[in-house]
C-alpha cells in the first residue's frame, strides 16, 4: 500500500510540475502569434470584417430572443502609440456602434445606451492601452487575478484554460489556448447575466501575425458570425480617422 501511495503521489508530483504556469502560456502564445517583435513594430493596423447576426446586442440569459437578425460590416484602426477606433454598420449602412480611444478618453456610442466617456488611469486604461498586442496579453495588467484551471477539448483540441478577473471588466472570463500550439480558440464571458462565448479559428498569417479570419460570438439566445476580409499593417491612416464624434 505505502509503495502504491508512493507512486500516486509522485505522479500527482510531477503533473504538477509539467503543467505550464499562466505567464508561461502567455508567453508561448505571444510567440505563437508572431513575437513581441513583430508587435513592437506596428505602427498602424486596419482590418475589415464582415459581420452576420444580432448587430445590436448579445441578449442575455432570461429575455426573450431578438428576431431582429442583420448583415453589416465592422472596421478597426489603429495608429501607434493608443488611437483605435471601430464601428459597426449594417448593410442598410444604420449605424449601430463605435468606439475607441481618442489618445486621451477612451469612448463608445451606440443609439440604444448613447455616449459613454472613461478618462483612463493607471492599471485602468480601458480602450487606451498602448501599442497592438494579442487579445489574451491584456492578462498581462497590474492587478489582473488569473488561474490556471486546467484542461478541456474546444473543437477537438485540447487547451489549457485560464480563468481572469480583470479590473477594467465585472464579472470573469475564460481563455482557452490550444495544448500544442498555443492559438486562442475559445473566449467565454460571464458578466451577471450576460454569458457570452466565442470561438476563433481558421488563423492565417498577416505580416508575419497570425490572425483569426473566422470568429463567432454565442450567446443564449443570438448567434453572431465574423469573417475577415481585409487587413493592412503598416499603412498611413489620418489622425482625424480616431476624433471622438459630437453626440
Amino acid at each position: 500500500m505505502r509503495a502504491i501511495t508512493g507512486v500516486l503521489l509522485s505522479a500527482v508530483a510531477w503533473a504538477q510540475q509539467s503543467a505550464p504556469s499562466v505567464d508561461q502560456l502567455l508567453d508561448k502564445h505571444l510567440e505563437a502569434v508572431g513575437g513581441a517583435e513583430k508587435f513592437a513594430n506596428i505602427s498602424t493596423w486596419y482590418e475589415k470584417r464582415e459581420v452576420t447576426g444580432d448587430l445590436t446586442d448579445y441578449v442575455p440569459a432570461g429575455r426573450a430572443q431578438t428576431p431582429f437578425k442583420s448583415h453589416g460590416v465592422t472596421e478597426y484602426f489603429f495608429k501607434a502609440p493608443n488611437l483605435r477606433i471601430t464601428s459597426i454598420r449594417s448593410d442598410r449602412n444604420d449605424f449601430v456602434e463605435e468606439s475607441g480611444c481618442d489618445g486621451k478618453v477612451s469612448w463608445s456610442y451606440s443609439p440604444r445606451a448613447g455616449m459613454q466617456k472613461q478618462k483612463p488611469t493607471a492599471g485602468h486604461e480601458y480602450a487606451c492601452r498602448l501599442g497592438m498586442t494579442p487579445f489574451p496579453m491584456v492578462l498581462r495588467q497590474e492587478k489582473a487575478k488569473l488561474e490556471l484551471k486546467g484542461q478541456k477539448d474546444v473543437a477537438g483540441r485540447k487547451t489549457f484554460v485560464i480563468r481572469a478577473e480583470l479590473p477594467d471588466h465585472p464579472g470573469e472570463s475564460f481563455y482557452y489556448l490550444d495544448s500544442e500550439n498555443y492559438m486562442l480558440l475559445r473566449f467565454d464571458l460571464r458578466r451577471n447575466r450576460m454569458h457570452a462565448t466565442t470561438l476563433y479559428s481558421d488563423y492565417r498569417e498577416v505580416g508575419g501575425i497570425k490572425v483569426a479570419f473566422h470568429i463567432e460570438v454565442h450567446t443564449e439566445n443570438t448567434d453572431q458570425v465574423t469573417n475577415l476580409q481585409d487587413v493592412q499593417v503598416n499603412v498611413p491612416i489620418d489622425d482625424q480617422v480616431f476624433l471622438r464624434p459630437n453626440w
